[in-house]
């Protein structure tokens, strides 16, 4: 029996869900403590933050899980702000559709440093806009940069599947 298109991306789709919802089992209830792996990178994202901040010639601070502009406004990183559960959802879309590895390999390693830098930028565009709009900064901490982050990892992952089936396409010609 084939499966007819819309069954062909359900189930995909049922993977990625299912992956995600183990990660998050495992992580979110402990399980697997991610501790160690969640302050190196909040500790990377605060100092590029930082650097980023210098780059604009903003007087920045970075310490511990906070990053701002010094004497006038800071962001704290947590662990569900520095990203690394949206990487392994983008990474698990990659484990269940198909293409040559080589192609997913180079798509997860410049998707997965893409999504940590636009998360820089939010970071170090959340620290200004504590100082410059305090009262829009919970608005666009949890919609707005939320949703250009997600906006930008489909719009990849939609990228990799139309090469993917363009390719397939040249193939059988």
């Amino acid at each position: 029996m084939e499966l007819t298109n819309s069954k062909r991306m359900i189930i995909p789709a049922a993977k990625v869900v299912g992956l995600y919802l183990i990660w998050w089992v495992f992580f979110e209830y402990r399980y697997f403590d991610t501790y160690w792996i969640d302050q190196r990178l909040i500790n990377l994202l605060v100092a590029l933050s930082f650097k980023v901040g210098e780059f604009f010639n903003r007087n920045m601070f970075g310490q511990g899980d906070y990053v701002g502009i010094l004497g006038q406004g800071y962001v704290h990183i947590g662990p569900p702000c520095n990203g690394l559960s949206l990487v392994y959802l983008y990474v698990s879309f990659f484990l269940i559709v198909p293409g040559a590895a080589l192609k997913k390999l180079l798509y997860v390693i410049s998707g997965t440093l893409g999504i940590q830098i636009l998360n820089v930028l939010r970071i170090f565009l959340l620290a200004v806009i504590s100082v410059s709009h305090p009262d829009w900064l919970q608005f666009n901490h949890k919609y707005t940069f939320t949703a250009f982050i997600y906006i930008i990892t489909f719009l990849i992952w939609l990228h990799f599947l139309n090469r993917v089936k363009s390719e397939a396409v040249t193939s059988e010609e």
